[in-house]
């Protein structure tokens, strides 16, 4: 009741959509099914549903996988920068160190 006295906006139009189990998914959380008290009746409810239950579109979900790796690669690239810097500055170390030594051979 709460969620039909809330409601913005409504369709009087019935849609049939592609992935029943993204939109049962979102009318069991609206009608309360939420957290991980919901969880079991949400997979009991949607077992045998098809789709996805987390994204909406194929679209959407190819987006947040890209993403995803994005920031994994941002995050390995990140990692490796220190080690990198590490390297070159020890390689800087070496170098002026044998400068130093052939300007003391010198004298």
């Amino acid at each position: 009741m709460r969620q039909a006295k809330e409601q913005k906006r409504i369709s009087p139009k019935e849609t049939i959509e592609e992935n029943e189990k993204y939109y049962m998914r979102i009318w069991l959380l609206r009608l309360g099914f939420g957290g991980a008290e919901g969880k079991e009746i949400r997979e009991l409810l949607m077992k045998k549903l098809k789709g996805n239950s987390a994204f909406r579109t194929e679209e959407n979900k190819q987006r947040w996988q890209e993403a995803r790796r994005n920031e994994r690669e941002a995050a390995k690239r990140q990692e490796q920068a220190p080690a990198e810097q590490q390297a070159a500055e020890l390689a800087d170390a070496v170098l002026i160190e044998q400068v130093n030594q052939s300007f003391d051979a010198e004298e």
